[in-house]
């Protein structure tokens, strides 16, 4: 048996196409999970792990939409270590911003959020947020694994359409399972239309 850790885990899941669920703090304690060696398909044996090329079906009639950038809003600053409270409430991580959607047909909001948290004293699930107009859009993806007396730097890309012309609020929100310690942040907004 081989012992992977969840981080090693997430990193091989992204690299393969695998979609991982990370549990509620209690369960995201465990810092590795056993797994047999070597896996299904030669998962954990690196001879093995060649890419498999698959045609896909596609009908002309699904092309993409073309999108045009209509405004980028820089959100940047330091915590310094501040703590963030456990319980997997979401705290504001930035202060809240107004972009604009301008013209007359619906928006895309991009958020590229990139947070650094660490050195709690437990280990911790959480992940990053994105609120648009004041809850009434709240996205969230578990994706952080804060271990102690280490720092990390954990990131997300939410995108989301339909949003109406005129005025939208943006902030990025953070959660964690038994608390964390958050340092720097740097977060882009982009607004696009079709």
């Amino acid at each position: 048996m081989k012992r992977i850790s969840m981080l090693n885990l997430a990193a091989r899941a992204v690299a393969t196409g695998l979609l991982l669920t990370f549990l509620s703090a209690g369960a995201a304690a465990q810092t590795s999970l056993t797994l047999p060696d070597p896996l299904p398909g030669g998962f954990g044996n690196p001879e093995q792990m060649a890419p498999s090329v698959q045609a896909l079906d596609s009908s002309p009639d699904t092309l993409s939409t073309s999108h045009v950038l209509k405004g980028t809003y820089f959100n940047s600053g330091n915590w310094g270590g501040g703590f963030f409270p456990g319980g997997n409430v979401a705290y504001a991580i930035d202060n809240q911003l107004t972009v604009s959607c301008p013209g007359t047909t619906t928006c895309t909001i991009e958020a590229d959020q990139f947070v650094e948290e660490g050195l709690a004293s437990v280990a911790s699930g959480g992940g990053l947020c994105l609120d648009v107009d004041n809850g009434a859009q709240f996205y969230c993806w578990g994706s952080n694994y804060s271990e102690p007396n280490i720092i990390r730097s954990f990131s997300e890309i939410f995108n989301f359409g339909g949003f109406k012309p005129g005025n939208h609020t943006v902030q990025t929100y953070l959660f964690s399972g038994s608390g964390t310690d958050v340092y720097q942040y740097y977060i882009t907004y982009h607004v696009y239309t079709p």
